[in-house]
């Protein structure tokens, strides 16, 4: 659970930074009543870019199989056997 803080100087901001890194800690700032940020171990992050590009490489799948279906994409094999009979 993400512990939420209002950092009050820059100090405080860095002890905050320091707490992620350390405790593998997922912090939320906030400045008034208003989450303003979030500062994440770099381990989440990463985890959260991977997942970001399986997302990214599911859509690509799905609209090149979309694609393929509504005849919108030239099969590799079929556009070398193209080029191929026009070479001749």
């Amino acid at each position: 659970m993400p512990q939420t803080v209002t950092p009050t100087e820059k100090q405080d901001y860095s002890a905050q930074v320091r707490r992620a890194a350390r405790n593998k800690e997922r912090v939320r700032l906030t400045q008034g009543d208003k989450e303003i940020a979030a500062v994440i171990p770099i381990e989440d992050l990463e985890y959260f870019e991977r997942l970001e590009d399986y997302v990214d490489l599911l859509e690509s799948l799905e609209a090149t199989e979309e694609a393929i279906e509504k005849g919108g994409v030239l099969l590799w094999e079929k556009f070398k056997a193209e080029l191929e009979l026009e070479s001749k």
